[in-house]
């Protein structure tokens, strides 16, 4: 990867094996995150939502804030 500022992965880790998709969620994006790199992960996979600093959820076509106790 280039050293950008902005990384943006759409569901990057859904096919892959559930090693990779940990070592993805808890090691790849904290070592960016460490960096200062902003990062926008699209992912269906609940389980990582808790290393996010925020989670935005799409409702009908809008953004909304998630709440966890509504899941």
């Amino acid at each position: 990867m280039e050293n950008r500022p902005i990384y943006i992965f759409d569901e990057l880790a859904a096919d892959q094996y559930p090693q990779f998709r940990k070592y993805f969620y808890e090691v790849i994006l904290s070592d960016l995150k460490q960096q200062g790199k902003t990062i926008i992960a699209v992912t269906h996979d609940d389980k990582y939502f808790h290393i996010a600093d925020r989670v935005l959820k799409m409702e009908y076509g809008q953004l909304v804030n998630y709440d966890e106790d509504k899941l």
